[in-house]
């Protein structure tokens, strides 16, 4: 569990709360609590923002996931642009992957690089982590969501 920077302190808290406890008489405790009120207010209101606030891993990981999106559109729109007959060739053969072979290895081999390893760490250490992005355009843009158009020997998901 993350620890908060709350801004009222704890100690603050727990003298409040003490001396609520310890309120020899009910105009004493009424004090107490017109005391409190404003601190447990404040307190509130910075855990409550506190939680609203994403962490920054979250969304550096976010930000990571949009740049691994936005790689696999690009990278799949430049064989749609620039292998068009081989992408033809390969819908009619039910076989995408014999005719895009070499494009599509390297888009996973840069895929893999940028987005599902660490440096210095072995190859799987972000598996599961983050979804194939560039498996599922493959999937939707060049076989139009049938994965029997990519073939028989077309390795399947990375991640």
């Amino acid at each position: 569990m993350p620890q908060y920077d709350l801004d009222p302190s704890l100690a603050e808290v727990s003298h409040i709360l003490k001396s609520l406890e310890t309120a020899p008489d009910d105009s004493s405790w009424r004090a107490a609590a017109r005391q409190a009120a404003p601190l447990f207010l404040r307190a509130s209101a910075a855990l409550i923002e506190t939680l609203a606030r994403p962490p920054a891993s979250n969304l550096l990981q976010g930000q990571r996931e949009l740049r691994a999106q936005r790689f696999a559109r690009t990278k799949v729109a430049e064989l749609h642009l620039y292998h068009a007959a081989a992408v033809q060739a390969g819908r009619v053969s039910v076989d995408l992957y014999a005719a895009l072979r070499p494009q599509i290895d390297a888009a996973r081999a840069q895929f893999r690089e940028q987005f599902l390893t660490i440096p210095g760490r072995p190859a799987d250490s972000l598996n599961g982590r983050m979804a194939d992005y560039l498996h599922a355009e493959i999937l939707r843009a060049l076989a139009n969501d049938d994965a029997k158009l990519l073939g028989a020997n077309y390795p399947g998901p990375l991640a």
